[in-house]
């Protein structure tokens, strides 16, 4: 009919998109092949920064393209300076012309002094990279999360003379109010606020005020993590503060207690418990005078190609042949010492001491083994609360978060008190794992009922529970020396 648009049949219109996407495929082959031609032929030039920034513009995401735009980048930032260096070359020469015949006046000296190589360099150099930031905005337009679009924002800032940082604080403000939970631009935030003027204070009141517009963001409560420390530092500047401690553990509670279906908070809340490092240290040592082995367990790994380990006889350093319990000599908490005759004999009495070091940390440890006794054992019973490290009131702290999990398990539904049963399992372990070992039972059984899917991790870590709990039990009650005996622990 005279009037109507003529509308194209379903199948026409997919015959159409189908030649549209070849058309966008072609192109994209051919602009992939062209960069990497160039990139091949070493033509780094201005074509090659066009052609990759139309396909960056498309596909933000692919790194090689990133990587050969800063390697152009490089270079043309290297022509840049090796021209305007001919450029000094010829305006030196005519200031010292003009300088001779005296014809400079003052205003014409200053123009001189400011229109150095330097300054060209330096303007030249950042106006080079300016537009980099606008390709890098137009790129997270089109993927806010792209891991290249980021790095490469980080690695132009970290390139530019006179960096505006406060500029890119509030450009992270922004997008954060887009999306609260875009890890990427924390992680850049972080890289920014430190080069800023920004202090930690301010980006910790920063992580307050988006925690408590969404208890579940977990890269607000890492980053709040990452800036504590700095401004209430522990004892030997490790951790925190036990004041500031005390005060996060009342804001990771409010959150718990408001959304406890969220796994969030109660990671900080472990992270702030357990927030000191382990320094090494010798959990058992075992000498056995028949098999001539010597038997130290470490409270944590070590590997000795990091790490080092010397054993001293009788006051005199031996050179010994070490080895850990696993057969492919990765880390090992175990390490397995074979002596000589010469270096322990067969009835007389012996002093022993062994120093293990690994980074920073040494570890040192002695045993007497007595004439005529076949062995000799020294054995470290964990203290209470090794699981969440050292506090100035350990137990106290760890039984006031307990009561407090116990009392949101009354009033939540089982079905939304996994990350307080898990915690609570964790509390009850740290505190007395024997006295507690039937309550960790029965809240097991619960974390089987409400989360099936992760059964198989809820059986092991209760297996593996009932197993310390036995073994710190049997240490309290019997002498070590026999119970590493009956096991045969060091003397295979």
């Amino acid at each position: 009919m005279h009037g109507r648009v003529k509308v194209k049949t379903p199948a026409e219109q997919a015959e159409a998109r189908k030649a549209e996407r070849l058309k966008k495929i072609h192109w994209y082959t051919d602009t992939v092949k062209t960069i990497f031609k160039k990139r091949d032929d070493d033509e780094l030039d201005e074509e090659l920064l066009a052609t990759s920034e139309e396909l960056l513009r498309v596909n933000p995401d692919f790194m090689t393209v990133w990587n050969i735009r800063r390697r152009t980048l490089l270079h043309l930032v290297a022509t840049d300076r090796a021209s305007v260096s001919s450029e000094e070359s010829t305006s030196a020469e005519k200031t010292a012309e003009e300088n001779t015949s005296e014809e400079n006046t003052s205003e014409e000296k200053t123009a001189a002094i400011e229109d150095t190589p330097a300054s060209k360099a330096a303007l030249t150099h950042d106006e080079r990279l300016l537009p980099e930031l606008k390709l890098t905005m137009a790129c997270l337009a089109v993927n806010p999360k792209s891991y290249g679009a980021w790095h490469h924002r980080t690695w132009v800032m970290d390139q530019f003379h006179e960096p505006n940082w406060n500029r890119e604080v509030e450009l992270c403000t922004h997008a954060l109010s887009k999306d609260s939970r875009n890890f990427h631009c924390w992680d850049y935030r972080r890289f920014v606020a430190k080069r800023s003027t920004r202090s930690d204070a301010d980006e910790v009141a920063f992580t307050s005020d988006k925690i408590k517009a969404s208890y579940s963001n977990y890269s607000a409560w890492h980053n709040r993590s990452c800036l504590l420390p700095s401004i209430h530092p522990g004892l030997a500047g490790r951790g925190l503060s036990e004041s500031k401690l005390r005060e996060e553990l009342d804001f990771a509670k409010n959150a718990m207690y408001t959304d406890p279906v969220d796994q969030s908070a109660f990671f900080y809340h472990r992270w702030l418990l357990g927030r000191e490092d382990v320094r090494l240290g010798v959990r058992c040592m075992y000498v056995d005078r028949h098999r001539q082995q010597l038997l130290l367990v470490l409270n944590k790994p070590l590997d000795l190609l990091d790490g080092s380990a010397c054993v001293v006889v009788d006051g005199e350093y031996e050179v010994a042949s070490w080895q850990t319990s696993d057969p492919r000599g990765l880390a090992s908490t175990v390490l397995i010492c074979q002596l000589t005759d010469d270096q322990l004999s067969p009835s007389g009495a012996h002093n022993l001491t062994v120093q293990v070091s690994y980074k920073d940390e040494t570890a040192i440890q002695m045993l007497d083994l007595d004439q005529g006794m076949p062995s000799a054992c020294f054995y470290n019973v964990p203290g209470r609360c090794t699981m969440f490290r050292s506090l100035a009131s350990a137990a106290d702290v760890l039984q006031t978060e307990l009561d407090s999990l116990l009392e949101l398990l009354e009033i939540n539904d089982e079905a939304d008190s996994k990350w307080a049963l898990l915690t609570a399992v964790l509390l009850l372990q740290a505190l007395d794992p024997v006295s507690h070992q039937k309550q960790v039972q029965e809240f097991f059984g619960s974390l089987r009922r409400i989360d099936p899917m992760r059964q198989g991790y809820y059986d092991d870590l209760c297996s593996r529970y009932a197993i310390q709990s036995v073994a710190q039990d049997v240490w309290r009650r019997q002498d070590p020396e026999q119970v590493l005996l009956s096991v045969g622990v060091g003397l295979s």
